[in-house]
């Protein structure tokens, strides 16, 4: 009885194992945010070791900022709360950018296994979904994007 008990829960424990690796494997790895226009763009991109900014225009600005596992955690943890899935159908809600009244900003999750991509928004107007990351994004980076 005793060897029952411990193949079940030998079982139970590799099955669970099993999960929490299918869920690390598939967490967001790298975030990038692309805003642009006719006179520039800038591209951020983010991951548990850093931040890239990179702004082409008129004036180049290129800089890394080093982000702590706590700010990184912060920052997977809002992700968590939007189902990536779907990210791809929410609509902006606004349409500034096709007629050149707003720059065109897009958000980008990267995992192991995926790449999932919001549609264009308007700069500092985005889906109500995302709105915690991008804002999450400008305390990061100390510059505004909204």
């Amino acid at each position: 009885m005793k060897s029952f008990y411990l193949v079940l829960l030998t079982f139970l424990l590799c099955n669970n194992i099993k999960g929490q690796i299918k869920n690390y494997t598939d967490s967001v790895q790298i975030l990038k945010y692309t805003s642009f226009t006719r006179g520039g763009n800038i591209e951020l991109v983010l991951s548990k070791k850093g931040i890239i900014y990179n702004e082409k225009g008129f004036d180049s600005i290129y800089f890394f900022k080093a982000m702590d596992k706590h700010q990184w955690s912060e920052l997977i943890k809002t992700i968590s709360n939007i189902n990536l899935s779907l990210i791809k159908d929410i609509e902006a809600p606004t349409n500034e950018r096709a007629s050149d009244g707003a720059w065109h900003d897009q958000v980008t999750f990267i995992t192991n296994k995926n790449a999932y991509t919001t549609q264009y928004f308007d700069r500092g107007k985005p889906m109500l979904e995302i709105l915690p990351i991008i804002q999450q994004l400008q305390e990061l980076i100390c510059i505004r994007i909204l």
